[in-house]
This record gives structure tokens, sequence and C-alpha cells, in this order.
């Protein structure tokens, strides 16, 4: 009889490795039970050019967030930079962070399960995980260098928040063309003399500014 053909024996495979899926599902979701009730504290960054960035465990669907915080000097370290919506300020979301917990927004929460990835770590910022809120010098601090961390970053997310109705390719599509403006302009700007400067006065009928899509933009904001 001849041997079974591949497509067969990886069938058999599959329910080993669905087993051991879960079984690594379920070891997270006990080890968030048992180490949730202690609440996070922030170590001081050793100095005003260090930040804080998190390494978000992989997961997914509705699997508890978990993640660790690490401290470097910005532009020592890889990472992508989280811009989304601020919402409703109300932290009732919570994150397990190296067996501590943070709690965060509803909002955040979203982004983070949006942005997780099933079999790897992602190295993220985001302000409100990344800056210790108890500390008033140090948001002042973190909050003066926040441009170098998005600048530095290898990239940034904007999260909008969920697209309830179905408007976020008119809003990448706008983005993009935005983007490609943006860089046009630049490009012009290199060839002037140091002390002149276009007046704004001159885009006033940009048909970029006249585009249907900041609809888009406006409806997924609301």
């Amino acid at each position: 009889m001849d041997p079974p053909p591949p497509t067969f024996i990886r069938k058999l495979e599959h329910p080993r490795q669905r087993l051991e899926r879960n079984v690594s599902r379920l070891a997270r979701l006990r080890d968030f039970r048992t180490d949730r009730d202690e609440p996070y504290v922030c170590k001081p960054l050793p100095s005003i050019e260090h930040f804080r960035y998190l390494r978000l465990e992989p997961g997914t669907g509705d699997e508890p967030l978990r993640c660790s915080l690490r401290t470097y000097k910005i532009g020592k370290v890889t990472y992508e930079a989280l811009s989304y919506v601020g919402g409703n300020e109300v932290r009732d979301r919570r994150i397990c962070c190296d067996g501590y917990t943070i709690n965060v927004t509803q909002n955040l929460s979203d982004a983070l399960h949006r942005l997780r990835d099933p079999t790897h770590t992602r190295e993220l910022w985001a302000d409100s995980i990344c800056i210790n809120q108890d500390d008033v010098e140090e948001k002042g601090h973190q909050v003066a260098i926040m441009g170098q961390i998005y600048s530095k970053a290898s990239q940034v997310l904007i999260c909008l928040g969920f697209d309830h109705h179905c408007h976020g390719h008119e809003v990448n599509y706008l983005l993009s063309k935005v983007d490609g403006f943006l860089q046009n302009e630049l490009a012009k700007l290199e060839s002037l003399d140091w002390n002149v400067f276009p007046g704004g006065g001159q885009y006033a009928d940009h048909p970029l500014l006249k585009d249907g899509d900041w609809r888009s933009i406006r409806i997924m904001l609301e």
C-alpha cells in the first residue's frame, strides 16, 4: 500500500499543535489571574535621555494583555510608537506587566489587542504606560522629549478606534495623499534661501483641503 500523502500526515499532526497552543493560552490565563491584584510600580528613569518602551507578548482574541517594560536611551533601541484617540479617560482595563497590573483606558486596551502579534513579541511605545503617570517631574521631562520619541521610532502607528462605519479605506487613502503632498512641499524648501518661507495663503484653494475623504476622518473620530 502506498504511504499516505503529506497532506494526510499534516492533518494528523494538527490536533497536537492545537493542543499545545491551547495549553499555552491556559498558562497565560493562569499567570494573569495570579498576578493581576498588585499594581505595577515604575522605577525612576536613569536620566532625562532615557525612556521606557513595552514588549507586548504574543496573544490572540480576548486573551489578557501581557507585557514587560524596558528602559533605554532614545535612539538605542528599535520600537514602534503608538498614537491613539484618548476617548474616555476611565482606566478600567488591565494589563499584566512584569507580573503586576497597570490600568489603562478602553481605547488603549483595544489598540494593543489589535496590534498584538499572535506568535511574536512586539516592541511598542505608548505614553500612558511608558510614562509614570504618578510622577509629575518625569511626565514633564518625557513630554518635552516626546518629539524625539516619535521621530526615532521605526514607524508611528495611528489608531483611530474601531471602523464601525467602514471608512478605513478612505482614511488610509487620504493620509497617503497628505503624506505625498508634505513630502513634495518639503522637497521644494531645500531650494529656498534660509530666510525664505512660503506663505500659507497659497494653499487656501488646494484640492487636498476640499477632499471629501476628510469626512471619513471626522466620522471615525466622533
